[in-house]
């Protein structure tokens, strides 16, 4: 039998860089090839005042389990998407911290869990001018599309794990560690004085 010790898993690749960084950096988006349409999809709307990394091995390492999971009973059908969830500056600092508590939802138009949208400028309709964007990485596998539900508190077949709105732009999540923070993108709305924000 092999003994493994807790901290071989800070040397394991892909949590060994993370164990090293500061849970938020300040991020260069404009270098930033891969990511070059998520960014620009925000800017066609917003002025972005700030963006920060995160670097969070505990959240991280439980959305790879859950990813490996989700792989085992049919690969094919999982998809790994990026998708925005708009909040406050203050509530960022504590989703890139502890995940996204989707207890905590109060905005259910599509289902009572945690919301992510393919548009950043609908996803900010419910915001305050001043706010900031979580650039998540979220995991779907059997999707349910849905009309305008305020009660549903789960997708209606047991099977499913998302419900995606039938317009196509809300995916709603009702489980944890699903999804990952990847990014903070503190903005303001073009036309509006900026309040500085705290990072």
């Amino acid at each position: 039998m092999v003994k493994c010790h807790l901290s071989d898993f800070s040397k394991a690749s892909p949590l060994a860089n993370i164990y090293q960084q500061n849970i938020l950096e300040d991020y260069d988006y404009n270098n930033d090839d891969t990511n070059r349409s998520l960014f620009w999809g925000i800017k066609s709307y917003f002025k972005i005042l700030n963006v920060k990394k995160v670097n969070n091995p505990q959240l991280y390492g439980m959305y790879l389990l859950w990813k490996e999971e989700l792989k085992v009973s049919d690969s094919n059908q999982l998809k790994e998407r990026q998708l925005y969830h708009a909040t406050s500056p203050k509530n960022a600092l504590s989703i890139s911290q502890n995940n996204i508590d989707w207890r905590k939802t109060y905005r259910s138009r599509f289902g009572i869990g945690a919301c992510f949208s393919t548009c950043p400028k609908y996803a900010h309709r419910y915001s305050s001018a001043n706010g900031a964007f979580m650039i998540c990485k979220v995991l779907t596998k059997k999707i349910e599309v849905v009309d305008v539900n305020y009660d549903l508190n789960v997708p209606t077949k047991r099977e499913n794990d998302t419900s995606l709105s039938n317009t196509g732009k809300v995916y709603v999540k009702y489980d944890d560690n699903t999804f990952y923070p990847e990014f903070i993108v503190y903005y303001v709305l073009t036309g509006f004085d900026i309040i500085p924000t705290r990072a």
